[in-house]
């Protein structure tokens, strides 16, 4: 990811306690600036609370938590932070439709 010019990346999927986790945990250690879309992801829990207990791990270890994280980047166009954490490179990303 780095070198195609990736800093930051964006993660989503199932399951928050297992896949998720992983792909978080192994990007921050990577160096890369990481969010989870806590409204783009689901747990397994097979014990109660285990989507929860990873959530905060991934947060401890410096995880950004994002939700509604579409409606944060299109109410703010013109910021260049939230649009770089969406685009990335335009040579790697498609623009954003608006």
């Amino acid at each position: 990811l780095r070198d195609a010019g990736l800093t930051h990346v964006l993660v989503g999927g199932l399951a928050t306690d297992y896949c998720v986790k992983a792909t978080v945990l192994d990007a921050l250690a990577a160096g890369l600036d990481t969010t989870v879309l806590t409204d783009a992801v689901a747990a397994v829990d097979v014990a109660a609370g285990d989507g929860g207990r990873a959530l905060e791990e991934m947060a401890a270890a410096g995880a950004r938590m994002a939700a509604e994280w579409d409606r944060w980047v299109t109410e703010r166009p013109d910021d260049d932070e939230a649009r770089a954490v969406l685009t990335g490179p335009a040579s790697v990303q498609p623009p954003i439709a608006r």
